[in-house]
């Protein structure tokens, strides 16, 4: 069972399950566009005191300015807008975001925030690094119900430390109900085998 789990989620995914009553109306939509995109660290410049992001500052490793900075939002942008055809993703899960001030500015930043309308629900997880899940929605054709942040603890490492999973509920244009989980597993850092059992824990945990 374990192995399983890993090779069914050793990767950041996105889970829907869609129950669908009435075919009718479902085809008056015709589909739903979803997108599950790990954006890599995406930071803003600033530094959270209670994360270690300082390798994602100015005068950090990675030299993070505002123009780098302003650089990633546009190449986000230009990856969403493309995916979707003639129409931009309906769902967007997103892994690696720092925070909302990030959504905000890729949404009011670029032509997603006037075009698509998207929406945004972030967790707030306990990543050392600060790094969360997220999801951009259009509510037209996603009309949010509940969403829910659910933390992970290892019972067998209690100074282990990482993100939450994120569970949103919505309508979608049919009326049936759409039940979305966004989740970015722990790393294989440590190796593949000995980190198994954080990632093999999560799943279980989504699966509860």
């Amino acid at each position: 069972m374990k192995h399983r789990y890993t090779a069914l989620f050793s990767l950041a995914f996105l889970l829907l399950t869609l129950h669908i009553s009435s075919p009718q109306l479902w085809a008056q939509r015709k589909l739903l566009r979803v997108m599950s995109y790990n954006v890599e660290n995406f930071f803003d410049t600033e530094d959270d005191p209670t994360h270690d992001d300082a390798s994602f500052l100015p005068t950090g490793e990675q030299h993070w300015t505002h123009a780098r900075y302003q650089t990633k939002i546009q190449h986000i942008a230009e990856v969403i807008s493309t995916v979707g055809g003639e129409a931009f993703p309906d769902l967007i899960a997103l892994m690696e975001i720092e925070n909302a001030t990030v959504l905000s500015d890729l949404l009011h930043r670029t032509a997603l925030g006037e075009k698509a309308g998207y929406r945004h629900i972030i967790t707030h997880g306990e990543d050392k690094r600060g790094i969360n899940v997220a999801l951009l929605y259009a509510p037209e054709t996603f009309r949010l119900i509940t969403s829910e942040e659910l933390p992970i603890h290892f019972p067998f490492d209690s100074l282990r430390r990482t993100r939450s999973l994120l569970r949103v509920t919505g309508e979608v244009p049919s009326g049936d109900t759409l039940h979305v989980f966004v989740c970015h597993l722990p790393s294989r850092r440590g190796g593949a085998l000995a980190s198994a059992r954080y990632r093999n824990y999560c799943c279980m945990h989504l699966c509860e």
